[in-house]
């Protein structure tokens, strides 16, 4: 081999070296990239550790049930569910899981379809309906949030399910936050406070809200009684077992009712507006000011 013909296969051969060091960078940022949730120009664009969520198939008497299941990244023992939805003339179609682990999901009724967004960030979980061909009036949206599935917060069991009311709240005007064996609680029409889901106070009961400033809860003789205690703020959740944390269900002001219900269960019904249906899961460190910081800014910001 003649020294010309060494000179160019060094030449080759570093400029191969270069190439697959330039490659192997590429790759690497690329895999950050991806790590790091961020676009081609390194803006982040969803949290790098979030809830997880995902949808799943439950069974029961009535039926099938799909259940929006939700863990936060912080919070031990935080395994809750969503019942997408309890509602009357909706039909579950399908979802799907996109980029940043967002859920869609869609239902049918007789006059179009429901959309829903799940978004999931590290501290809340945001669910967002609107309707796409829509024909009629859809139906007003009753997600059920269920916490018997969560380890450090449901009921010890169900023949003591109050041991979980004494740890749910409400915030109310001039009190704060107020647990819910410490408001007025009335029991269900044509059952008697000796009755075992009573004791020792109704196991179950509809908050209404403040503005409403209405004492008549003459319409409250289904499933349940309404307090003559108001909320002021449209949240209501549980504290932890242990006391560390907390999760709280919430929409805008708008919402008509709150309520504690059965299988450890909670919920706000807000009316559509403007088109668009809206709850949010929170999850933090027991701190209801925070958890009322937080509340406001959502407010704020549309709860984007």
């Amino acid at each position: 081999m003649n020294k010309k013909s060494i000179i160019t296969l060094v030449v080759m051969s570093f400029l191969a070296i270069v190439a697959a060091a330039l490659v192997q960078a590429g790759n690497l940022t690329l895999k950050k990239n991806v790590a790091t949730g961020q676009n081609e120009q390194g803006t982040a664009t969803h949290d790098t550790l979030k809830a997880t969520v995902n949808v799943i198939e439950k069974q029961s008497p009535d039926g099938f049930r799909p259940m929006v299941v939700i863990k936060f990244p912080d919070i031990p023992g935080s395994r809750n569910e969503c019942w997408c939805y309890e509602t009357g003339g909706l039909t579950f179609v399908s979802y799907e899981k996109i980029f940043g682990d967002k859920l869609i999901l869609k239902h049918k009724y007789d006059g179009g379809t429901v959309i829903t967004d799940v978004i999931p960030y590290r501290d809340k979980v945001v669910f967002t309906a609107h309707v796409v061909d829509q024909t009629k009036k859809p139906p007003v949206l009753n997600m059920c949030w269920q916490l018997r599935e969560a380890e450090n917060f449901k009921a010890v069991d169900r023949d003591h399910y109050c041991e979980l009311v004494d740890r749910e709240f409400i915030f109310m005007k001039d009190s704060g936050r107020v647990f819910l064996n410490k408001t007025v609680r009335r029991p269900k029409i044509g059952t008697k406070m000796t009755d075992k889901v009573n004791n020792p106070y109704p196991w179950t009961q509809i908050y209404k809200p403040d503005w409403k400033n209405v004492h008549d809860t003459s319409d409250c003789e289904g499933w349940s009684n309404c307090s003559t205690d108001r909320y002021s703020q449209t949240i209501i959740g549980a504290v932890s077992r242990d006391g560390k944390w907390l999760m709280a269900i919430a929409s805008d002001s708008t919402a008509t009712e709150m309520c504690n219900a059965w299988h450890d269960c909670m919920h706000v019904w807000v009316p559509w507006k403007d088109g668009v249906w809206r709850n949010v899961i929170y999850a933090g460190k027991n701190d209801p000011d925070l958890l009322l910081e937080r509340y406001d800014n959502d407010l704020k910001n549309s709860f984007k």
